[in-house]
């Protein structure tokens, strides 16, 4: 009997030996299948920046991402981060030619860029080849454990690929996160948490599961951390892609409030457990002050809809509510506030960046961005540009301007965009043989001044 039962054993063992050995030659079938989808499709991303330093325009081509093609036409997916503010694109294609691009749009709010390559730059090198483009799948099927691979360019190593699962579905980071290039994202989306190693460079880069398809768009990874990585779930990258391939841009409307889960607040305001959401905080001058709301108020229904956020990864929800409601039209707010139930309406506004387009004025020496409704709110002014550089020795830093600084009036010309104040710049520049100094009126720190550019050097 005691041989017997050795003997069983022995063979359960190799049973099971060959039973894992199996599976783990089934899996690396399907990531090797998988990764012959989209590698072709991946590229190495090198974007041409402008970059403003000491009141002028730097011209660089250092930074480098990765990103993804995805239709036959030459689109493809990458990070605002990565590309958001090229002028132009290089893209390294599979085949290791060299092709152009062009950011035909970008959407900061989830770091995400559209790239169009230069077909014409292809065939050059396969005049009868398609081009390869992989295939987006559904973000909304992953679930926790699902395997998935992380390619890109990590550190500039082109066409690297790290593998692991798929660590949360709904990871939400708060709305007070900041891109590299200054811009705020993530107030309208929870990220997918992955433990495939994300490094600087795969920003942009495809995150595939054992299909072939693309679920995510990597974003970014923690330093310091152990392999913990996020990514733009594909089925939010898709409804961007869909509004700049068809409007230009991705349009979000914002009424001012910054919200705040219920969770452990319910007994306080002897709220339902799955009702209602918090104003964290209202932003001057904004839609909803003007419509009475508070902090401290409970949102109970937007535009006539019940609104619940019991739980942080709850908020993206509601900031997406608001956020596809028509810029400019009026909606219902149920709140209450001391037990007592209120009806407001406020008027939606178009949702923009805290930071404009930079600019370059030469003849002065000066870098200017236009203002935003943010800041204008932020900075208690109507109108104007604001100062981001000057040039050492130039008109603007002799005449004492700073960073900081809103240019509101040149000469008696005012200046309420960029636009303006180029043109007011230039004829001041044509008629300097007469008059050799102008003066402007600027904001700094709220207070008003008075400061005189001399346009010729004495």
């Amino acid at each position: 009997m005691p041989m017997i039962r050795s003997s069983v054993l022995v063979v359960c063992a190799v049973l099971a030996l060959g039973t894992a050995s199996a599976r783990a030659s089934n899996v690396e079938g399907k990531v090797r299948k998988a990764r012959d989808k989209v590698f072709p499709a991946l590229i190495n991303v090198q974007p041409i920046l402008e970059l403003y330093r000491n009141g002028e325009k730097v011209v660089t081509g250092q930074a480098t991402g990765s990103g993804v093609i995805f239709s036959a036409e030459g689109y493809a997916l990458t990070n605002f981060h990565v590309a958001g503010h090229a002028e132009k694109v290089i893209c390294t294609l599979g085949t290791k030619e060299r092709v152009h691009g062009k950011v035909v749009g970008s959407d900061p709010w989830t770091d995400l860029a559209v790239l169009k390559l230069d077909l014409e730059d292809w065939r050059r090198y396969h005049a009868k080849d398609p081009l390869p483009f992989a295939e987006l799948g559904d973000s909304d099927k992953l679930e926790v454990c699902e395997p998935v691979m992380a390619m890109g360019s990590p550190r500039g190593l082109a066409r690297s690929v790290t593998m692991g699962i798929v660590s949360n579905t709904e990871r939400y980071l708060g709305d007070e996160f900041y891109l590299p290039t200054g811009e705020k994202t993530g107030t309208f989306n929870t990220w997918l948490q992955t433990d495939a190693a994300i490094n600087p460079g795969n920003s942009g880069g495809p995150l595939v599961n054992l299909e072939g398809k693309v679920v995510g768009i990597n974003s970014r990874g923690v330093g310091g951390a152990n392999n913990l990585g996020f990514a733009v779930p594909v089925n939010l990258a898709r409804k961007v892609v869909n509004a700049i391939l068809s409007e230009g841009k991705m349009t979000r409307s914002s009424i001012g409030i910054k919200l705040q889960e219920m969770r452990e607040l319910e007994d306080h305001f002897k709220m339902d457990a799955f009702r209602g959401v918090l104003v964290a905080s209202v932003e001057p001058s904004s839609p909803a002050e003007e419509a009475g709301v508070k902090a401290g108020d409970l949102i109970l229904q937007i535009g006539g809809k019940d609104v619940s956020a019991r739980f942080e990864e709850d908020l993206p929800a509601i900031y997406n509510m608001v956020a596809q409601m028509p810029v400019g039209s009026k909606q219902a707010l149920k709140i209450q506030r001391g037990g007592r139930d209120l009806d407001l309406t406020v008027v939606t506004e178009e949702l923009t960046q805290v930071r404009g387009k930079e600019q370059e004025v030469a003849e002065w020496g000066l870098t200017v961005r236009d203002l935003t409704a943010a800041q204008k709110r932020d900075l208690e002014v109507s109108d104007g540009v604001f100062v981001t550089g000057t040039k050492p020795g130039k008109a603007a830093e002799r005449g004492k301007l700073e960073p900081g600084d809103v240019i509101q009036q040149v000469g008696d010309t005012p200046t309420p965009n960029f636009a303006a104040f180029k043109a007011a710049v230039e004829a001041a520049m044509a008629n300097k043989d007469k008059v050799k100094v102008v003066g402007l009126k600027i904001m700094r720190n709220k207070g008003r001044y008075t400061r005189a550019v001399r346009l010729v050097d004495e």
